[in-house]
């Protein structure tokens, strides 16, 4: 059931493709065949630091991690994921790339100027439009939940934006995450 679930994202997301690409309107475009929004993949970035970089060009524009913790610590995790901790930018690394992102300070900012410390008011104009109303069921939560949206590299398929929001309404996390099998 799992892999026909896959599949049919998969497909989804093919169909999808040409409407997302059509309109150039702000950072999320219409996502026409599940009726919500989707991110740029652009956006997939803080700072010099983009989803799928090599961890030797990491290492080159950030330096050594202020941390490491190495997947030898952690055997519960499924795949051998490294957090190379920056002063806040957190990159997960797994066969030599970038996986994931997790940024908790304003510094790090996405190509746009997306960042920790904005006002909701101000990432939904960035945005051009109300995203997807936020998921409760997400750490630390709510957040909004952006799928990547161009492009769609079978590599690709299944990162999403993850934006937390506090209670006064200010962005307190942003998340770049990918699917994982």
């Amino acid at each position: 059931m799992l892999q026909g679930l896959r599949t049919f994202f998969a497909l989804a997301f093919a169909v999808a493709g040409s409407a997302c690409l059509a309109q150039d309107e702000g950072l999320l475009v219409p996502y026409s065949y599940f009726g919500l929004p989707c991110m740029k993949n652009a956006e997939f970035a803080f700072g010099p630091v983009a989803m799928d970089d090599p961890t030797a060009q990491v290492h080159e524009v950030l330096g050594d991690p202020a941390s490491l913790l190495s997947h030898q610590d952690m055997p519960e995790l499924s795949f051998p994921i490294d957090t190379w901790r920056y002063d806040g930018l957190d990159v997960f690394v797994f066969d030599n790339k970038v996986v994931e992102m997790t940024a908790t300070q304003p510094r790090w900012q996405t190509p746009s100027g997306l960042a920790v410390g904005m006002t909701r008011t101000a990432l939904v104009d960035a945005f051009g439009m109300e995203p997807a109303t936020p998921q409760s069921d997400v750490a630390p939560g709510p957040a909004y939940v952006i799928p990547f949206c161009n492009g769609f590299v079978a590599d690709e398929l299944g990162w999403e934006m993850r934006v937390f929001i506090d209670d006064a309404q200010i962005v307190e996390q942003i998340s770049f995450l990918r699917g994982w099998p």
